[in-house]
C-alpha cells in the first residue's frame, strides 16, 4: 500500500528539503577553482571556501594520495594547505563537508606564472600582432593551460573573481595576453612541463592601482608619497582598485613568478615609479607568501606629449634593476616599429625574453644570456667617454651604419649628435667638435629606438650618464593675431630664458615675463631654470610669420597618408610650423605620391613669393620632393607654369627643415594656384631601403 503525504507532513517535508538545500549551497569555493587547473609543483595549495559553520573540510587529491582535513570557523570560513607533487596529471580534486561534494577534473601540476599590467601585456592576437593568424592557429597545447581573470574594480578586497581555467585552444588563445602567451608556450617546450598562466591586467592602467591599499613599509611622511599627493595626479584608476579586485583573489595559489608590463600610464608622474615598483613587488610578495620572481618590460618607444616623459619611465625602470632582488627587466627598445603607436605589434620577442629571465633564474638553463646591454658606467678618455656595460660580455654589435640615437654635450651642456667606436664590451664615444666631453645620451628620447646589442641579439637600454634637469621643459602656445602676427605663450612655473635668433639661451638671455609678439619669421629657443640649473633639453621653435595672402580655400588633390594627416589642409596655414619631428601632428605626409595643393586667393593678386616648409629625414625615408612646380590660373580651369625648381638632393645622416622660397617671375598675376611637388618615387640606392617608395613632408606654405 502507496503512503500517504498529509498535508501536514507535506509541509515538514518541504521545509526538510529547503533546509537540505541549504545546507548544500554552502559548501564554496572560488569560481576559479575549476577544472583544467595548473597547480604550482612541489608547493602548495592555499585553498579556501565556506562551509556549514563548525563543519568539517576535507580535500583529497590522487597525486600521491594527499588528504587534508580542517573546520570552518563561526563564519563558516575555512582554509586549508594542500601539498602537491612534481610536475604530471591529469589529476581530480575533491572537497567535501557533511553530504556535499565538489570534484575538479583535469587538474595539472606544472609551472604557474601571473601575467600582469597594463595594454600591452593585455594585447592579444585579437588586438593585432604580428603573425598573429598563424600564431593562433597552431596554439594546441593541452598542457598550457590559461585563467583570464575580468577587469573588476573594488574598493575591497574580494575573495573571488568570475573566471575559470581553459585548455589552451586557438580560440581560447586569440583573447589572451599575446606576451603571457609566448612567455608559456618557450618555457613549455623548452621544459616539457605543463604551464598554468593567470591574464590579469587591464589597459591603460597605473601602477598604483596594482598596489595594496597600505604598502609595507610606506612611512607616513615619506617624501615620495607627499610630493606625489602634492601633485594632484589624475589617476587612470584609483589607487588599490585592482589589486582588491584582481590581484588579491589569487592568493591561493602558489606561483612561481609575475611577468609585468606597465608604465605608459605613469609617465606623468615618473619620478615616483622606481619607489612604486619597489612597494608593489615587495606587496605581491607578501600576498602570495614567497619571494617569487617579477620580471618586466621597459616601455617601447612611443611619442608622448611631453618630451622626455617616456624616457625618465624607462629611466626609472633601468635603475630599479638595481635594487630588486629576485627580478629582471627585459628591453623593447628595438621592436617599436611604429613610434606614433604605443602598442607594439611584436609580442613574441617581449614574451621570449622574458622566458630567457625565467630559463636562466628558475629554471637553471645558465647558458641563456638574459638580458641586453645595460650601462654601468663611463670614463672620460682624451677626448672621447668610454661606456661600461653588463651583459655585453661577448661584445657589442650594431645594426646598421652606426650606434643611432646617440648624443654627448660638452661644458656647455647642449647635447649634439655623436659618433662611437666598439672596444669590445665598451663603446668609445666623441664629437671632433667637442674637447672636453662631460656627459652621453643614448635613445634618451621618448621615441628614440636602440640598433646597439650585444653578440646575442638582445638590444641595450636606453641611458644617460648625466643628471641634468629635464623634467622642468618649456612647453609653449602660438595663437595667430588678426593682422598675422603671432603670440607665443611659455608654459611653465620655473624661470625661462629665451632666444629669438637661434643661439642658446643661457642666464644672460631674455628672461620670459610676458607673451612674446612676433610680427617676422623667428627661432625660438628656449630653456628653463630649476635649482639654479639650466635645463639641458633646449626648446627650438620655427616661429613661421610672413606678409602672407589669407587663403580662401586649400584643396589637397592629392590625398595624404592616413598616418600623417596632421589637420588636413589646415596644415599648411594654421601657423603651427613643423620641425625635424615628423610625427608631431604639424606635418601632411604623402607616401609614394606627388603632393598636389591647389589655392585659391579668393581674387587676382600679384604674385612674389611662394614658401614651401618642407622635411627631409632620409634615415626615415623621407626625401625634399625632386620637383616643385606652381601654376597659375584667373579661373581655375587654365593654368600656366610660372615657376619651376629641381632640388639637387643629397645624402643626409640627419633630418634637416627647409624653407623652400620660390620667387615668382615679375608682374605675375593670379587668383588661382596649383603647386607639384614631385616625389622622388623610389628610395635610391646608397639607402638601406632601396627601392622602396618614398615619403615627401610638408607643412606651411604662404603666398606673397
Amino acid at each position: 500500500m502507496r503512503a500517504m503525504i498529509t498535508g501536514k507532513n507535506f509541509l515538514i517535508f518541504l521545509l526538510a528539503a529547503f533546509a537540505q538545500t541549504r545546507v548544500e549551497a554552502q559548501l564554496w569555493v572560488p569560481t576559479f577553482v575549476s577544472d583544467n587547473m595548473v597547480l604550482q609543483q612541489n608547493d602548495t595549495f592555499h585553498l579556501e571556501g565556506k562551509a556549514v559553520p563548525g563543519g568539517k573540510v576535507t580535500a583529497s587529491a590522487d597525486w600521491g594520495g594527499t588528504k587534508i582535513t580542517t573546520t570552518a570557523n563561526n563564519n563558516g570560513n575555512w582554509k586549508l594547505n594542500l601539498p602537491t607533487s612534481k610536475a604530471g596529471g591529469p589529476y581530480t580534486l575533491t572537497i567535501s563537508s557533511g553530504s556535499e561534494t565538489l570534484v575538479r577534473t583535469n587538474i595539472l601540476l606544472g609551472e604557474v606564472w601571473i601575467c600582469s599590467g597594463q595594454s600591452n601585456m593585455q594585447w592579444s592576437v585579437e588586438n593585432g600582432i604580428n603573425n598573429g593568424k598563424a600564431e593562433a592557429a597552431e596554439a594546441n597545447w593541452p598542457a598550457i593551460r590559461m585563467l583570464y581573470i575580468p577587469q573588476t574594480e573594488s574598493d575591497t578586497l574580494r575573495t573571488d573573481a568570475d573566471a575559470q581555467w581553459q585548455v589552451c585552444t586557438p580560440a581560447v588563445m586569440r583573447k589572451f595576453s599575446a606576451a603571457g602567451y609566448f612567455f608559456g608556450r618557450k618555457l613549455h617546450k623548452e621544459l616539457n612541463v605543463p604551464i598554468g598562466l593567470i591574464n590579469c591586467n587591464w589597459g591603460g592602467t597605473n601602477i598604483e592601482a596594482w598596489m595594496s591599499p597600505k604598502p609595507k613599509n610606506l612611512p607616513t611622511d615619506s617624501v615620495a608619497w607627499n610630493a606625489f599627493k602634492s601633485e594632484k595626479i589624475k589617476l587612470a584608476k584609483p589607487s588599490s582598485t585592482l589589486y582588491n579586485a584582481m590581484l588579491y583573489p589569487l592568493h591561493i595559489f602558489s606561483v612561481a613568478g609575475s611577468l609585468w608590463y606597465q608604465g605608459e600610464s605613469n609617465v606623468l608622474n615618473s619620478r615616483f615609479y622606481k619607489t612604486y615598483l619597489k612597494w608593489m613587488v615587495q606587496d605581491w610578495r607578501k600576498l602570495f607568501g614567497n619571494n617569487m620572481s617579477f620580471y618586466y618590460a621597459q616601455i617601447a618607444p612611443f611619442r608622448y606629449k611631453k618630451s622626455f616623459s617616456g624616457a625618465l619611465l624607462q629611466e626609472q625602470q633601468r635603475l630599479a634593476m638595481g635594487e630588486l632582488q629576485n627580478a629582471g627587466m627585459i628591453v623593447t627598445a628595438d621592436i617599436a616599429g611604429d613610434v606614433s603607436d604605443i602598442h607594439p605589434k611584436n609580442k613574441l620577442d617581449v614574451g621570449e625574453r622574458m622566458a630567457r629571465w625565467a630559463l636562466n633564474k628558475n629554471y637553471k638553463k645558465n647558458n641563456l644570456v638574459v638580458s641586453g646591454p645595460m650601462y654601468s658606467g663611463m670614463r672620460p678618455e682624451k677626448g672621447q667617454i668610454r661606456i661600461k656595460f653588463k651583459h655585453a660580455e661577448s661584445g657589442l654589435l650594431v645594426r646598421g651604419d652606426t650606434v643611432a640615437n646617440l648624443q654627448i654635450a660638452g661644458e656647455n651642456k647642449e647635447f649634439r649628435t655623436a659618433y662611437a667606436k666598439i672596444d669590445g664590451s665598451d663603446l668609445l664615444v666623441f664629437n671632433p667638435n667637442i674637447k672636453k666631453p662631460l656627459a652621453v645620451r643614448m635613445a634618451f628620447q621618448d621615441w628614440a629606438e636602440a640598433n646597439l646589442f650585444n653578440k646575442e641579439g638582445l638590444p641595450a637600454s636606453p641611458f644617460r650618464t648625466d643628471n641634468f634637469p629635464v623634467e622642468a621643459e618649456v612647453d609653449y602656445a602660438v595663437s595667430i593675431n588678426g593682422n598675422g602676427s603671432k603670440t607665443i605663450r611659455m608654459l611653465s612655473k620655473d624661470k625661462i630664458f629665451y632666444t629669438l635668433d637661434g643661439s642658446i639661451p643661457n642666464q644672460k638671455s631674455s628672461l620670459y615675463t610676458s607673451p612674446i609678439q612676433l610680427s617676422a619669421s623667428a627661432t625660438l629657443r628656449a630653456r628653463t631654470l630649476r635649482t639654479g640649473m639650466l635645463s639641458s633639453e633646449i626648446l627650438q621653435k620655427r616661429v613661421f610669420i610672413s606678409n602672407s595672402y589669407i587663403f580662401n580655400k586649400i584643396e589637397l588633390q592629392t590625398m595624404p597618408d592616413k598616418k600623417y594627416a596632421a589637420k588636413g589642409a589646415a596644415t599648411l596655414n594654421d601657423g603651427e610650423a613643423g620641425d625635424n619631428i615628423f610625427s608631431d601632428g604639424t606635418w601632411l605626409g604623402f607616401y609614394d605620391a606627388d603632393a598636389i595643393i591647389n589655392i585659391d586667393l579668393g581674387a587676382e593678386k600679384l604674385l612674389n613669393t611662394v614658401t614651401l616648409g618642407l622635411l627631409q629625414a632620409q634615415t626615415e625615408w623621407i626625401f625634399f620632393p625632386q620637383q616643385i612646380r606652381v601654376l597659375v590660373s584667373n579661373d581655375g580651369v587654365t593654368y600656366k607654369e610660372e615657376k619651376f625648381a629641381e632640388n639637387a638632393w643629397v645624402k643626409s645622416e640627419s633630418a634637416e627643415f627647409a624653407e623652400e622660397k620660390l620667387t615668382m617671375p615679375n608682374n605675375v598675376k593670379g587668383r588661382y594656384l596649383k603647386i607639384h611637388l614631385k616625389n622622388v618615387t623610389k628610395i635610391p640606392d646608397w639607402h638601406l631601403s632601396k627601392g622602396n617608395p618614398a615619403w615627401i613632408f610638408i607643412d606651411e606654405i604662404s603666398v606673397e
